[in-house]
Order: C-alpha cells, then sequence, then structure tokens
C-alpha cells in the first residue's frame, strides 16, 4: 500500500524524490532498473547497504546499480578519535555495492543540532572527497557547477530559501505501476531515499527555528535536493 506524499509546484522541477519506504534490497533493485532505464539525467541513492541479506536480493541491488551509468551512491563522513590517529573517514556501503560508483558523502554540518551547513569537500587520505550534493550537480551540470565550486568557499551555509522549495514526491509503489509516466523523470535529477512513514532521517532545520516545537520537519533526501539546487542556481 502506497503512502501519499505531497506533490510539487513547478518552481524545483528539476528534480523528482522518489521514497522507498521499508522496501528490501531486491524491490529497490527493481525500482533501479525501471528509474534508470527510462532516462533521468542523474540518479542519486541516498541509501546505505550494509552487511549481506538474501543472497539473489544482493545480487539484484548490485546488477542494478552496475547497470545504471549515472548512479551517485551515499557515503558517510567519520571523524575517527584521536587515540586511534584522528582525521576522517569514508564509510561507504557493502563493498559489492559501492566499487567503481561514483559516491560522495552525504553529511550535513550541524547547528544547534540543526542541518545549517554543509562542506563541499573534505581530504580523506590525501584525495579529495566530494559531498554527494557535489556529485549529483556535477552529472547534471558540470559548468554550473564547476563555477560554483571555484567561487564559493569550502564551507557554506545551506539556503533551503525559506522552505519555498517544492519537490515532486513519489512513492516505490507508484514507480512500479505498469501505466507510471516515464516522462516524470526523463531528464531530471532522481534521488531515492527515505521518506517515511516514521521519523527516520528526518531533521529539524532552521526553518523551525523560532517555532515552539521539537518536531521534526524535513528528510535528509529533501535537504540534499535543496542543497543541489543551490549548487545549479547560483
Amino acid at each position: 500500500m502506497a503512502f501519499s506524499l505531497a506533490c510539487s509546484s513547478q518552481d524545483s522541477d528539476k528534480i523528482v524524490l522518489i521514497g522507498v519506504e521499508e522496501a528490501n534490497r531486491f524491490t529497490i533493485s527493481t525500482l533501479l532498473e525501471k528509474v534508470c532505464a527510462v532516462g533521468p539525467k542523474v540518479v542519486g541513492v541516498n541509501l546505505f547497504f550494509f552487511g549481506e541479506t538474501v543472497q539473489f536480493h544482493d545480487a539484484a541491488l548490485m546488477g542494478s546499480i552496475y547497470n545504471c551509468t549515472n548512479i551517485v551512491l551515499a557515503s558517510d563522513l567519520v571523524e575517527i578519535p584521536t587515540l586511534k590517529g584522528g582525521g576522517l573517514e569514508i564509510i561507504n556501503s557493502l563493498h559489492i555495492f559501492a566499487s567503481d560508483e561514483t559516491t560522495g558523502f552525504a553529511n550535513f554540518l550541524d547547528k544547534n543540532l540543526m542541518p545549517q551547513y554543509f562542506s563541499t569537500f573534505e581530504i580523506v587520505d590525501a584525495t579529495r572527497e566530494y559531498h554527494f550534493s557535489v556529485h549529483v550537480a556535477m552529472m547534471f551540470d558540470s559548468l554550473k557547477t564547476s563555477d560554483f565550486l571555484l567561487h564559493n568557499d569550502k564551507v557554506l551555509e545551506i539556503d533551503y530559501r525559506q522552505g519555498k522549495r517544492k519537490f515532486t514526491k513519489l512513492t516505490l509503489d507508484e514507480i512500479l505501476l505498469k501505466d507510471f509516466n516515464p516522462n516524470v523523470l526523463k531528464d531530471k535529477i532522481v534521488l531515492v531515499g527515505y521518506l517515511g512513514p516514521s521519523d527516520e532521517d528526518k531533521f529539524i532545520t532552521p526553518l523551525k527555528a523560532n517555532i515552539k516545537s521539537s518536531k521534526p520537519d524535513m528528510y535528509g533526501t529533501e535537504i540534499l535536493a535543496n542543497i543541489i539546487l543551490q549548487i545549479l542556481e547560483e
């Protein structure tokens, strides 16, 4: 049963968000096969796959990732404790999913426990690792993204546009319908991630800074969408 998600206005029509609910890896692989086949400009997957599950589920997901040539996978940037040498480390999904694919860290920088800033890149093991949103924007428009990186600082405040950006949000079930219109995804940025129904991966953003409610108001995948548009709209 699909749950209803808010639909878009057209001011953010470059990006479509797809919520996967609690789907298993085989179902996610089926989703990715269908999404990648309809011709999006780039597919960003804000999901992490740790540990092995059912073998044919893992094999199906591995195949769908490898068959999608314009895919960006999320990684996690973690700080190594000083007692263990210090520095930063990139944590990827299980190696069979992440190897040879483009990955970018999806972390936000918090202030007052709110996602308020992001780092466009970090140096990890003498290598420049770029943010997930930078990789996605680069695949969509390399000239605009390169210009953005050239003319901006490394750490930037997330521009939420006062919450005015609205995105098309679809469920996995809606995408897998036989009569789904592929033009909804064609030539777009498609972000696949968790969009409910629980508050997992949901944050309180600065949009609620002056409201006395402690209820989270935005999922991580939508925050990433805001950053991607921030890069492309400058």
